[in-house]
């Protein structure tokens, strides 16, 4: 277990943002919203295209500059942390394009990760290799590799910093249905390893079929927030989401 985590345990809150909103001059991009993200918890954060979820993870990571509100992660305020103090902290994140060194081996691409971080030890780092099952293309570069391929070593790029919370930006974007399983039984071990994970993402059947609990955003605000179960029994949230775009 991280040394950061060592006072906490399941189902503490990790992660609380109170009251955030963020402005652009006229339009409100992420209004007033309450999050916690709890120890061990894979939490889903969904909603339509232009509903705030890039512009509120940009703000928990300290990416954006909130216009109101508080982060607290670790029960201390990261609102004016910079970006990288945060990742340092373990609140890590994964953006919607790939972040890979592509002329650059998967090897070293980890490494690069895990000295930016300075985080990870290299137990760790074969770890996570063997945990994705890299073993094979850790010489190839990563321009040589899958679409599929390279999601997975986004993720591990993002693992072998031992975050303690990892949030992932639509991490199965253009992944096929068997790349797509393959990501929720990543996701299934990240979590088993002590990894709190945030996961934003349009597959329906990953979200729903993997997280404890999932926050609905529209036009900014919490729509709901419950089980995946509570989500999809939600009238509301079928109408304005689920009912139309899966």
């Amino acid at each position: 277990m991280d040394p950061t985590q060592a006072q906490m345990v399941d189902g503490d809150v990790l992660l609380e943002v109170t009251g955030l909103s963020v402005f652009f001059g006229g339009v409100v991009a992420v209004n007033n919203v309450d999050l916690r993200i709890r120890q061990g918890s894979l939490h889903g954060i969904i909603g339509p295209n232009g509903a705030g979820k890039s512009t509120l993870i940009d703000a928990i990571t300290g990416f954006e500059s909130p216009s109101a509100g508080s982060i607290k992660f670790l029960g201390q305020e990261v609102r004016r942390v910079a970006p990288h103090i945060r990742a340092r902290r373990g609140l890590t994140r994964t953006f919607q394009n790939l972040e890979l060194y592509l002329e650059l081996t998967v090897a070293e691409n980890l490494e690069a990760a895990a000295d930016a971080s300075k985080r990870g030890t290299p137990e760790w780092h074969d770890h996570v290799v063997a945990m994705f099952d890299l073993e094979s293309v850790l010489s190839s570069k990563a321009q040589e590799l899958s679409h599929g391929r390279r999601r997975i070593v986004t993720l591990a790029r993002s693992l072998v910093t031992r975050p303690v919370l990892l949030i992932l930006d639509e991490p199965a974007a253009g992944l096929d249905t068997h790349e797509t399983e393959a990501l929720a039984y990543s996701l299934r071990q990240i979590v088993h390893e002590g990894v709190t994970v945030a996961l934003v993402d349009h597959d329906m059947s990953l979200v729903m079929g993997e997280c404890h609990v999932v926050t609905v955003l529209e036009e900014g605000s919490v729509l709901a927030e419950g089980p995946p179960s509570e989500i999809v029994a939600n009238e509301h949230v079928r109408r304005v989401y689920l009912g139309g775009e899966s």
